[in-house]
């Protein structure tokens, strides 16, 4: 049998985008306590979204971020795979493509549509030190999710593993 993965460039991203979303976890999130089922990080809602299939396999999850970095054109920001695209993309897992996609665009002084597209792909072109862009990002998000924390409501429970993700992903800077 001829095993599908997602192509080179993508690889690593990917393999890191789900050893930090883990494997398969029941939340509490439903209406009357119902339980949420998240896969490698994919949510039902998420994966409706995209039109991507429930994966059952880490290689199934590989499959659909591979096409969902397609989808959202972050794939463009992958060559190279460096820590611009790493945080950008881990960003974008955790809060949404279009959330990161214009925390990126505010940092490259673009409009803030929260698409990327070939003017804010040029923007980032044009910053030849990626690496800063990549720091500059990471305190915008720690920004963000501190704005986010303020709601103790919303995430207090979620705050130990979202500030765990956080510095790991220091640590990749």
């Amino acid at each position: 049998m001829v095993q599908i993965v997602p192509e080179d460039r993508f690889l690593a991203l990917i393999e890191g985008i789900i050893r930090r979303e883990g494997g398969v976890v029941r939340l509490p999130d439903g209406p009357g306590g119902q339980y949420q089922e998240t896969r490698f990080g994919q949510t039902p809602g998420w994966l409706a979204d995209f039109g991507l299939p429930v994966p059952n396999t880490i290689a199934d999850a590989a499959l659909n971020y591979e096409a969902w970095l397609r989808k959202t054109h972050l794939a463009d920001l992958c060559y190279p795979p460096d820590s611009l695209a790493e945080q950008v993309i881990d960003f974008a897992v955790h809060s949404g493509a279009a959330t990161a996609i214009k925390h990126l665009q505010a940092l490259v002084e673009v409009e803030q549509d929260g698409r990327l597209g070939p003017k804010t792909l040029a923007a980032v072109a044009y910053h030849t030190d990626r690496q800063y862009l990549a720091r500059r990002l990471f305190r915008r998000r720690c920004q963000f999710l501190g704005k986010v924390l303020q709601d103790p409501h919303k995430a207090a429970r979620f705050a130990e593993g979202w500030l765990d993700r956080l510095g790991q992903m220091a640590e990749r800077l």
